[in-house]
């Protein structure tokens, strides 16, 4: 069919082509649209033009001003956030000022008078100085740091050539190594309180807590090797495995009990409380033997504790630990360096040295559970290869197998846990029948619950990592954060939700509430806000940045910038800005009319627009 030429140009008929090749602006719909916008930040006032000149305006509009780092690639120079409330994110980050905030590799790195202060990273702290009152977290925390009153060092490293740290606490591996004058202070962890001097009225919990410990009067020790090589440590407590190992000069012990220490060798300056207690223990110096037949014919157990009747009765090779509950410790073999408390705690207990079983039958008849601290009703019963692990809690590593060098804590904590070793699990069921879990952390109710393949990660948060499979190297923080992930190892999920159901997401990163939430390969890409990614289906190797951000999309290989951006789209390779965040103008002059100096555009800036002349996004620099 042919449209006749009489038609041409008429009413009803159609549109001429003109000499250009184009239909002219005549024969077409005029539509009403903004082309530009002021704002007023004094009134909160933002004025809007359409393309016919006119104007409207909106009140209750609010501005303000975010400071921030981030390392989108390798940065030409360190990131700094002076100022108070700073953030410095990426390689020698430095926040130097108050209530500062760094991450990365060597954040706060020279730090000096950084008070109240949070360094997380790789050497974290590194060479802080009067450093008061701040937490240090990571590989290296604290690492030279001098004068940090009231702080908090958490990780390897952590407290590192401190000194002077007066009322802090340092937690984890080498907490505390090499610290002078931390008086009134807590090392928690393996080696805390390392080579500490001078460290009076402190406490020291964990693996060798007080190693090497000088001239700590008045101080607790708790735990594997507690007091290990102190000396001068006289009017103390030692309590838990090693407590007092090696000490020198701990006078005014207390032993107290009828035949209280009756034939034992080398127990001077000890406390003997019972009936028969300690009698011909050989070698138990230094040690308390409470309750009936305590620690009889005991044998090298000395800088041991034997609380309650019959406890530790001919225990063999006990040195170093303490007994505490009725039958205790009864004819326990090789588990020297250790603490049994609660009735039947550490019974028949074989080749579990080094350990603490608190709580009615907690370590009965464990094996290989050594260097280990089991808490709880139940707590480590028949654990098997649980060494170097924490059981806190009613029935925690109940049955738990290969769960060496982890940490439990809540009822039912790990209970029948496998092969989740070198891992820490923190709540109400967490890490319950956790399974290939090792070298990750679970903090949380029901945090981990029956995890597999997640190794290598951290679960923060109410079920976070719940169900969690193959979401190994991975970060997990926030309620239900990475609940029930699958497939997305080597990823960091924060926020409520974040990453929860999220499937094949290796490689990413999902930080806002329910960022990623659902996400499905969506892998080697980074999601950044409120619903970030949320839903995203094969959405790899992309960047949402912003309010549901990339949100139900399925496009790969995609930049979306601002609230909504790239909502719902499937084409790949895109590079997206929200209309909310790019503004428009008519043509260039327009645009460098609205922004300008007078108009209270700041210099030094380059900002971006939208020309709606030759449809390309330009800029006005300033």
């Amino acid at each position: 069919m042919f449209e006749s030429k009489l038609n041409k140009g008429r009413a009803g008929g159609y549109a001429p082509i003109g000499l250009d090749g184009k239909i002219s602006i005549d024969y077409l719909n005029h539509d009403v649209f903004v082309t530009g916008a002021t704002f007023n930040s004094n009134n909160g006032t933002a004025t809007y033009t359409n393309n016919t000149g006119g104007t409207f305006s909106m009140t209750g509009v609010s501005g303000g001003s975010k400071w921030f780092a981030d390392n989108g690639g390798q940065p030409d120079t360190l990131p700094l956030a002076s100022g108070h409330s700073s953030i410095a994110i990426g390689d020698n980050a430095q926040a130097l000022s108050n209530y500062s905030f760094s991450v990365g590799t060597n954040a706060g790195y020279q730090a000096s008078n950084t008070s109240n202060s949070n360094f997380l990273g790789h050497s974290a702290g590194q060479q802080a100085y009067n450093a008061q009152q701040s937490n240090f977290l990571g590989f290296g925390a604290g690492q030279q740091a001098t004068g940090a009153y009231s702080s908090n060092f958490l990780g390897f490293e952590s407290g590192f050539n401190a000194s002077s740290a007066y009322e802090s606490n340092f937690m984890g591996y080498l907490a505390g190594d090499s610290a002078t004058y931390a008086n009134n202070s807590n090392f928690i962890g393996k080696f805390a309180g390392r080579s500490a001097s001078n460290a009076n009225n402190s406490n020291f919990i964990g693996t060798q807590a007080g190693y090497a410990a000088t001239n700590a009067t008045y101080s607790n020790f708790f735990g594997i090797s507690a007091g290990n090589s102190a000396t001068n440590v006289s009017a103390s407590n030692f309590m838990g495995i090693s407590a007092g190992n090696q000490a020198t000069n701990a006078s005014y012990s207390n032993f107290f009990g009828p035949y209280g220490g009756y034939g034992a060798t080398e127990a001077s300056y000890s406390n003997f409380f019972g009936y028969h207690v300690g009698q011909q223990a050989i070698n138990a110096n230094n040690s308390n033997f409470m309750g009936y037949e305590a620690g009889f014919l005991a044998t090298n157990a000395n800088y041991s504790n034997f609380l309650g009747s019959n406890s530790g009765i001919q225990a063999t090779n006990a040195s170093n630990s303490n007994f505490l509950g009725q039958t205790a410790g009864y004819q326990a073999s090789g588990a020297n360096n250790s603490n049994f408390f609660g009735q039947n705690a550490g019974y028949y207990a074989i080749n579990a040295n080094d350990s603490n079983m608190f709580g009615n039958n907690a370590g009965y008849q464990a094996t290989g559970a050594s260097y280990s601290n089991i808490m709880g009703s139940g707590a480590g019963y028949q654990a098997y290869n649980a060494d170097h692990s924490n059981f806190f809690g009613q029935n925690a590593g109940y049955y738990a197998t290969n769960a060496n060098d982890s940490n439990f804590f809540g009822i039912s904590a790990g209970n029948n846990a496998i092969d989740a070793n070198n891992s820490n699990f923190m709540g109400q069921y967490a890490g319950y029948q956790a399974s290939n879990a090792n070298q990750s952390n679970f903090i949380g109710l029901s945090a981990g619950y029956q995890a597999t393949g997640s190794s290598s990660s951290n679960f923060f948060g109410g079920n976070c990592g719940q169900r969690a499979y193959n979401a190994y190297n991975s970060n997990f923080i926030g309620s239900s954060a990475g609940y029930q992930a699958s497939n997305s190892f080597q990823s960091n999920f924060l926020g409520t939700s974040a990453g929860s159901d999220a499937t094949n997401a290796a490689r990413s990163n999902f930080i806002g509430s329910s960022a990623g939430n659902g996400a499905t390969n969506a892998n080697d890409s980074n999601f950044l806000g409120q619903g970030a990614g949320l839903g995203a289906i094969n959405a790899d190797h992309s960047n949402f940045i912003g309010q549901q951000a990339g949100a139900y999309s399925s496009g790969n290989t995609v930049n979306a910038f601002g609230p909504n951006a790239g909502q719902y789209n499937a084409l790949n390779g895109m590079t997206i800005f929200s209309n909310s965040i790019l503004p428009s103008y008519a043509d260039r002059t327009a645009a460098t009319t609205a922004i300008s100096l007078a108009n209270g555009a700041s210099a030094g800036n380059t900002y971006l627009y939208f020309n709606e002349g030759t449809y390309t996004i330009e800029g006005v620099r300033l």
